[in-house]
């Protein structure tokens, strides 16, 4: 989940994808990263409890194997690695460090096979760590401000970024997945912003819009998502229209994807 745009609600859609996607596994598990600083993944899929040592601080650090800081969520099928301010010192830190912008994909390498998804809530500004998760990714959803034109203009620094890696950093696969339009408002500014999203990146806008919703801070201060919290909202409902379109556009890439490799959003 990433847009070097902060405010375009990249933790709201992260904690719907996963919470979703969850729901509907059968078998299996998924992996969520915490790698935004603030930790607000974190405080919702621990409901609140502060995390302990280690955190994925740690990991980046390779202090410790990633397996020591991965602990269960409030969700059944959902570990997590949890984030505490403590992340914001890792860019000065791997400022000088030998394979700095590998450091998670090697760490993930180690537990790839036990989880069928794995999910990285990046952080608003481009820095080492988010480099990392770029880096350690296959599929990027971006989640876009309704009625800010600086949403795409996040997008085409997102994708200048993109291009770096794939050439520096050989990893091939990076991609952007989905465009999503979040905080939708029925006014003229949504309308054409939509349709000017839609006119420059064509299929790879998501047909599903989230609409602005009331119950979704009141969700996440009840530590859940909107989904869970109300359900029959509009913003629950087009959530679960999200999930879908998501996993269905994805399907073919994780049914092809190499081997060695996890998913990522």
């Amino acid at each position: 989940m990433c847009n070097q745009k902060g405010g375009t609600s990249k933790t709201t859609c992260s904690l719907a994808l996963a919470v979703g996607i969850a729901r509907r596994l059968r078998k299996g598990r998924i992996l969520f990263l915490d790698l935004d600083s603030q930790g607000n993944s974190t405080t919702n899929l621990l409901e609140g409890a502060a995390p302990e040592r280690p955190t994925l601080t740690e990991v980046i650090m390779d202090e410790v194997d990633i397996t020591e800081a991965i602990r269960p969520s409030r969700h059944p099928k959902i570990d997590i690695i949890p984030a505490t301010s403590s992340l914001a010192e890792c860019t000065a830190w791997l400022a000088d460090q030998i394979g700095r912008e590998q450091r998670l994909r090697t760490a993930l390498q180690s537990v790839e096979h036990a989880y069928d998804f794995a999910i990285l809530d990046t952080p608003p500004a481009l820095s080492l760590v988010s480099v990392n998760a770029l880096n350690a990714a296959e599929e990027l959803l971006v989640p876009l401000e309704a009625g800010s034109f600086y949403s795409i203009l996040g997008v085409a620094q997102l994708q200048q970024t993109i291009d770096k890696i794939k050439r520096h950093l050989a990893n091939p696969d990076l991609h952007i997945l989905s465009l999503v339009l979040q905080r939708v408002m029925k006014n003229r500014a949504t309308r054409e912003l939509d349709a000017q999203l839609r006119t420059t990146f064509g299929k790879l806008v998501c047909s599903t819009v989230v609409p602005y919703s009331s119950d979704v801070p009141a969700a996440e201060a009840n530590f859940r998502t909107v989904s869970e919290y109300a359900p029959k909202s509009p913003a629950a409902v087009a959530f679960e229209a999200l999930v879908t379109e998501v996993m269905r556009h994805g399907r073919k890439k994780r049914d092809t994807r190499r081997p060695g490799r996890i998913d990522a959003a």
